[in-house]
């Protein structure tokens, strides 16, 4: 332990495994967490059938925003 803390790097190779696990855990619910709003919204609607060209380019566009403005170490 103190070879750890004398080079500095407080990572282990299973925290590493761990980091990349829990990045794709929140990948995974993050794009389950807008898919669900988006089709609970056009469900309420009537229209969870009927997707426009335009309504699936908006709902990548929303999906990237939240990629974007949470760190996911990637």
């Amino acid at each position: 332990m103190a070879t750890l803390t004398e080079e500095g790097d407080d990572e282990t190779p299973f925290h590493v495994k761990l980091i990349g696990l829990f990045t794709i855990i929140g990948k995974i619910g993050l794009f389950f967490f807008v898919i669900q709003g988006t089709f609970m919204k056009k469900l309420s609607m009537g229209t969870h059938w009927i997707w426009s060209g335009d309504e699936a380019f908006d709902l990548l566009e929303y999906l990237d925003s939240c990629h974007n403005c949470c760190d996911f170490g990637s």
